[in-house]
């Protein structure tokens, strides 16, 4: 199976780090509207087996609307690590579609390093380049995320 990768330092502590991103749908859409109108738990507590509802924004391929169904595979607060899969309504360049988000302790202190994996095979028929446009919206879904910690310090203080 095809695999891609993103490395990111954040000006942030490890655990507000794995804070925020946990719980980042919480906030996504107010932040991000023009590629997320609503994140919605669909089922389950945000542990493994819980499924999230995304209605996309206008900025989003398939436009405003567009409704994707994510199962979380892993949620582990130890290893600070999550894991989600495309169950529904993903992009049609691929028949699976998975993604995880790895936090470390970053090389300096209060750091951490965020490390993106996504996982994906071509639809059959299909001629499908990697998802480098999802790759940028992870890249893009992290800075917006980093600079709202910044400007707001209470956000996920732990």
């Amino acid at each position: 199976m095809p695999s891609m990768e993103d490395r990111r330092v954040l000006d942030l502590p490890l655990e507000r780090a794995w804070k925020i991103g946990k719980n980042s749908f919480e906030i996504l859409p107010q932040l991000m509207p023009e590629y997320f109108e609503s994140i919605d738990l669909e089922e389950g507590d945000g542990g493994p087996g819980s499924v999230f509802v995304l209605t996309m924004g206008p900025a989003m391929p398939g436009g405003r609307g567009r409704v994707v169904r994510e199962r979380v595979d892993m949620r582990d607060d130890d290893r600070h690590k999550l894991k989600h899969t495309t169950i529904e309504g993903g992009d049609p360049r691929y028949s699976s579609f998975s993604s995880s988000i790895k936090y470390e302790s970053g090389p300096y202190r209060n750091t951490t390093i965020r490390t993106w994996t996504a996982k994906y095979t071509p639809a059959p028929g299909v001629w499908a380049p990697p998802p480098e446009d999802l790759k940028g919206l992870s890249e893009k879904i992290t800075e917006t995320l980093h600079n709202y910690a910044a400007e707001n310090p209470d956000y996920c203080a732990y």
